[in-house]
């Protein structure tokens, strides 16, 4: 009987199965607060409301549609997975880097101005990208080991900052008809992440790219760096 609560202690106390249940327990806590709001909306329709979000979420008109809207999740989910990495890593040495939106911004903005304005092919880009929102966020750090400054506060200050300069920055490279910057597909092909037949596998998803590997890998060498090497003490 002892054996077998240890063994069940230990599986709940496995970082992977805390993930998975810490995921569903969001979920489940996210359609609640939307029940409550929908209640307080509108009290009769609540229920048959939340129901058709639920049904929604589970049903696709085919296969096809499913495996496209899956392609556009998991590139949803490539850029949250970058993010949250340089959260934990902060988090790991015992700083709290709150920059990751700002740092974000700057890494897109970046990349968009190589791209458009200097006519970078992707992995140029993609240099640019990591190397300024690195210095971005640098920044928080060095204020943090030479004068103190708490990296919470200079986080979130550089955060509207970044967000404002690129804002200034890409109007360089917008677009006349719209708000936006130039289309990537008509201004500058070679900026695209290459897709490597992957959106081949999403029914012709063209948004996914070799950025969901890039990720992946990314989350597997900062796992095997902080834990299982010397080199993270």
């Amino acid at each position: 009987m002892n054996n077998e609560s240890k063994k069940k202690e230990s599986i709940l106390r496995n970082n992977a199965v805390q993930t998975i249940i810490a995921s569903l327990l969001c979920i489940v806590i996210g359609l609640l607060i939307g029940y409550l709001v929908l209640l307080i909306i509108n009290p009769a329709g609540a229920a048959s409301a939340i129901t058709a979000i639920i049904k929604n979420y589970f049903y696709y008109p085919s296969q096809k549609a499913m495996m496209k809207y899956m392609g556009t999740t998991l590139v949803k989910a490539s850029a949250l997975l970058m993010c949250s990495l340089s959260v934990l890593f902060a988090y790991k040495v015992g700083l709290f880097n709150i920059g990751a939106a700002g740092q974000y911004v700057v890494g897109a903005g970046a990349s968009l101005y190589f791209a458009l304005k200097l006519g970078m092919p992707w992995y140029v880009c993609m240099i640019a990208a990591i190397v300024i929102a690195a210095l971005v966020g640098g920044i928080s750090g060095a204020l943090k080991a030479y004068f103190n400054v708490n990296e919470v506060i200079s986080c979130i200050m550089l955060n509207w900052i970044s967000l404002y300069v690129v804002n200034m920055i890409l109007t360089q490279v917008k677009s006349e008809s719209t708000p936006y910057t130039v289309d990537l597909s008509s201004g500058n092909k070679s900026a695209l992440l290459p897709n490597c037949g992957l959106d081949e596998i999403f029914s012709g998803n063209k948004f996914v790219s070799i950025g969901l590997i890039i990720s992946v890998v990314m989350a597997i060498v900062v796992w095997v760096l902080l834990e299982k090497n010397k080199i993270r003490f």
